[in-house]
């Protein structure tokens, strides 16, 4: 039988390379009872003309060979120790038949041995998987602070496992040999995160925002030379992972609108992500979006001369600042920035700040006054832009040189009476004075035009 086996190997080296799953010599085909994987022919074992990695090979299962042949076959087992081949035939009568079949109770190796016509032997072998089924020790979680990786924004995933060898035999090289095993890992998450599924164990993934548990399931496969590969295993573990990262959307300001000030220029001008405005300027900035990990707020305000953040509140989620003096006489560059940092005792983060321009201080007022006009009493009133507190002041005086009103709250204006009565129409003239926030020394001089609604009396 020797003679044979050798005999025949450089036949089989020949056909070996160009067997496709399921079809193992130009004899027939072999199938089995059970749910198996089939590995092919394994290049470290080109003795071997298939291997069949079973499920779980549990009582035993039938080994069959289909030939369209009319030959006799035998089977035996065959065992490879000290660089011999030994054969312990199972079915002692040669048999002529189509459809051969054996019956399994152990993994191991199988030779199919033809008889008078072709003196033919194939070599199958039987892998039992669940007796080599891995084991999963741990699934970790690595995060930097916790273990010094880069940054809070990136974790490490790593499975832990442990697996033994699965020798096969092969029956022309005289040795046993480790039957390779390809890994594969399927990772998931709750709440539902992207995260790839491959081949490595490791797995690099942005940091979540929220606690977070992770499922891995660990597969693997012994078909390295099939495109479509058939993965077996399905070992899991998981674990939740209490993140440390912390993070928001952005920030956003909103202007106070003083009510009693609407002849003030330019106070709501901008949107929510660029303040401008005349001063003296309220703004509440609050967080949007933020993670359940922030426990400290840092805000910063500073003036775009300076480039220095001066730290101006702590621990609190939102915040109002008064902006008094600009930076610069420009309205088209901002004045200040405001920015946010978020943090914990792990990690911190800050995003673009916002700008705010206070725009240049003025002052200015119409040359006609409609006393009366539309639906009831009016007030001539100044225009003013970011000026200081307390240093504004109006006098109205008539043709002849007379102070008729005097006023110095900004908000306020002359009504068109006076002592009680309504002026008479003419013209008049206006002395207004104030200082900008920005240092200017702000005055105008001008006629007045007053004139009555008709029928007011």
């Amino acid at each position: 039988m020797k003679s044979d086996i050798t005999a025949m190997n450089i036949k089989k080296y020949l056909i070996v390379f160009f067997m496709i799953a399921g079809m193992f010599s130009a004899f027939g085909q072999f199938s089995i009872s059970k749910t198996s994987y089939i590995s092919g022919q394994e290049i470290d074992a080109p003795g071997l003309d298939t291997i069949f990695i079973v499920e779980d090979l549990g009582s035993g299962l039938t080994l069959k060979y289909s030939s369209a042949d009319s030959t006799f076959f035998q089977w035996a087992s065959f065992d490879i120790s000290n660089g011999s081949m030994d054969f312990n035939v199972m079915v002692g009568d040669m048999k002529q038949t189509d459809n051969t079949a054996l019956e399994i109770t152990n993994e191991g190796g199988y030779a199919l041995l033809s008889g008078a016509i072709t003196q033919d032997t194939m070599f199958i072998w039987i892998v039992d998987y669940e007796a080599h089924k891995p084991v999963i020790d741990s699934l970790m979680v690595y995060d930097d602070y916790r273990h010094n990786m880069d940054s809070c924004e990136t974790i490490m995933l790593q499975l832990y496992t442990r697996k033994d060898e699965i020798q096969i035999g092969d029956p022309w090289l005289k040795r046993m040999v480790s039957l390779t095993r390809y890994p594969y890992i399927e990772w998931s998450s709750e709440p539902s995160t992207t995260i790839s599924s491959h081949e490595p164990i490791i797995e690099y993934h942005p940091v979540p925002y929220d606690d977070t548990r992770y499922k891995a399931v660990y597969k693997e496969t012994f078909l390295s030379d099939f495109t479509e590969k058939k993965y077996i295993g399905d070992v899991e573990a998981d674990t939740l992972y209490e993140t440390v990262a912390v993070n928001y959307d952005d920030i956003e300001g909103k202007v106070i609108i003083r009510e009693d000030a609407d002849n003030e220029g330019e106070q709501d001008i901008g949107s929510t992500k660029e303040i401008k405005g005349s001063a003296p300027l309220n703004v509440d900035f609050s967080i949007n979006g933020k993670t359940s990990k922030v426990e400290y707020y840092d805000w910063y305000v500073w003036q775009h001369t300076d480039g220095t953040p001066s730290y101006i509140r702590y621990d609190t989620e939102t915040i109002r600042h008064e902006f008094v003096d600009p930076a610069s006489n420009s309205d088209t560059q901002a004045d200040y920035y405001v920015r946010l940092e978020v943090s914990n005792d792990y990690c911190q983060v800050q995003k673009d700040s916002i700008p705010v321009t206070i725009v240049t201080s003025g002052l200015d007022a119409a040359n006609i006054f409609v006393i009366g006009f539309g639906s009831g009493l009016t007030e001539f009133k100044a225009v003013y832009k970011s000026i200081e507190t307390g240093t504004f002041r109006g006098d109205i005086y008539n043709r002849w040189g007379r102070k008729v009103f005097t006023w110095t709250d900004p908000s306020r204006g002359w009504d068109g009476r006076i002592n009680g009565r309504y002026a008479s129409p003419g013209v008049y003239y206006y002395i207004i004075t104030a200082k900008g926030t920005d240092g200017e020394n702000l005055r105008v001089k001008r006629d007045l035009t007053v004139l009555r609604e008709k029928g007011l009396k």
